[in-house]
């Protein structure tokens, strides 16, 4: 492995902290959102902020579709979920190991909700029947995707030379310009004073 493309800043702090990765460039980023059914029965829509969201389908019971697959998007539910005070449980919460697209699949056919990044919704979740039911840029579910070299990697000057290239101009044009049914889901990075690119 020469590099990674990951979005789990958590994990991504141990393997800096480990030497694991180096160098690293925020390439694109988003912001999560919870997808649902129509008819939303926790009243997902009426929250004024994702905590609220999450409490609304907790006290509800209303069903709810984790990737449980320790993934940057799993992580990033588990903290919510913390951060929510709450340890969400069986028979509403359920767990697919599976990726984006399956859970999707999974959350329509439960007529449950999910967190979801915004290009698999629309090309999955949205086809499905589900709506994107909380999905204002609230701080709490920014999603960056961020590109790292592996160090003494045998590609290591390859990896270095795709990473010259996602920090350019031309790069983020790309990141800007790319279409998901007819929706731009990801912008170029915008790194808070102090942060490298």
């Amino acid at each position: 492995m020469d590099a990674v493309l990951v979005h789990a800043p958590d994990l991504e702090g141990e393997a800096l902290a480990r030497g694991r990765i180096a160098q690293g460039l925020c390439l694109a980023e988003n912001h999560f959102l919870l997808a649902g059914p129509e008819g939303d029965p926790a009243r997902v829509r009426e929250a004024k902020e994702v905590l609220e969201a999450l409490r609304r389908i907790a006290q509800a019971q209303a069903p709810f579709v984790s990737r449980g697959d320790r993934s940057g998007t799993h992580l990033k539910e588990l903290e919510l979920w913390r951060r929510a005070g709450l340890s969400p449980r069986k028979p509403w919460y359920l767990e697919s190991g599976a990726g984006m697209a399956q859970t999707l699949v999974l959350a329509a056919e439960k007529g449950a909700y999910t967190l979801t990044d915004p290009a698999t919704f629309l090309t999955v979740g949205k086809k499905r029947g589900l709506e994107a039911l909380y999905g204002r840029e609230d701080p709490l579910l920014q999603n960056r995707y961020s590109y790292y070299l592996v160090p003494a990697s045998p590609g290591e000057e390859k990896a270095k030379a795709l990473r010259h290239f996602l920090a350019s101009e031309e790069a983020a044009r790309l990141v800007e310009g790319l279409k998901v049914e007819g929706q731009a889901p990801f912008k170029r990075c915008i790194i808070p004073p102090g942060g490298s690119r």
